[in-house]
């Protein structure tokens, strides 16, 4: 589905331009809902100990990370995988710009 869809834009467009992606609409729906399923996040093995300004201080080489909750609880389907979530939230024409 994806691949078809870049195939038929890019031979109308005969090649990569400024709007092509624009045109990519299910892909980049997909691209939404693999960052919303495995969400990056940042993380650090300290190279050297630190003092934060609360006095707490963190030794040479631990591990932090930072975890983001899913902003999507509330929706009862937020556990599966769909990679049109955003693109059928974006065919209701007030939310187009949205998602």
């Amino acid at each position: 589905m994806l691949r078809e869809k870049a195939e038929k834009v890019l031979q109308e467009d005969r090649e990569w331009k400024k709007g092509t992606p624009t045109k990519l609409e299910k892909l980049d729906s997909f691209i939404k809902e693999s960052q919303r399923v495995n969400t990056p996040s940042p993380n650090i093995t300290l190279l050297y100990a630190i003092k934060l300004s609360d006095e707490l201080r963190l030794p040479k080489g631990v591990y932090i990370c930072v975890v983001e909750l899913d902003k999507d609880f509330e929706n009862i389907d937020s556990a599966n995988f769909d990679s049109l979530r955003y693109y059928k939230k974006r065919l209701d024409l007030a939310f187009k710009n949205r998602y």
